[in-house]
């Protein structure tokens, strides 16, 4: 399996961590970036500007998706094995 792509039992990832229960917690990328627009855009409006913020929020961790970067934050995890392939089935969706 090619460490690069996600699949439907992985979409690309923002974060993952062990919860201390001993599951796995994933923050779907685009879950991350959709709610740093909204809390960047609500910061932003009292000056005007919640337009710009909320597309520097959806913006500011697009480079996650590149799958050399999945791949890392894959193998930086005991989550996934030296192939980035999915090593438990206890997995919580932040």
């Amino acid at each position: 399996m090619d460490s690069s792509k996600s699949s439907p039992l992985c979409p690309p990832i923002a974060h993952v961590r062990q919860d201390s229960d001993g599951s796995w917690l994933l923050h779907p990328l685009a879950d991350h970036l959709e709610g740093t627009a909204s809390l960047a855009e609500s910061f932003a409006l009292c000056f005007g500007n919640g337009d710009w913020a909320r597309l520097a929020g959806l913006w500011h961790d697009l480079g996650k998706f590149n799958p050399g970067w999945q791949a890392y934050l894959k193998r930086g995890s005991s989550f996934f094995n030296d192939l980035g392939q999915l090593v438990f089935l206890q997995v919580r969706i932040k």
